[in-house]
């Protein structure tokens, strides 16, 4: 059974999504970067940017073939005041 975007989640999970939310935010854009930056497994990265994605705070895409996360924008939209 998986956790909905709504359910509490362990501080622990809390703690590594900020970790790895402050690297991406840094500009470390890939999974290499991101492991590298916050010196979590693969595994972890993976996981837990997952779910940063299923929560759309950040989003992912593929460049030249590489997966990029980036912080997702929430600000005014342009043409919208």
């Amino acid at each position: 059974m998986s956790q909905s975007a709504h359910e509490p989640r362990p501080a622990a999970v809390f703690r590594k999504a900020n970790d790895i939310f402050s690297s991406i935010c840094a500009g470390h854009a890939t999974l290499a970067a991101i492991e590298d930056a916050t010196g979590y497994p693969r595994t972890t990265v993976i996981r837990v940017a997952a779910l940063l994605v299923d929560d759309n705070i950040v989003t992912a895409s593929r460049v030249d073939g590489e997966l990029r996360l980036v912080m997702t924008w929430r600000g005014p939209r342009p043409g919208f005041d």
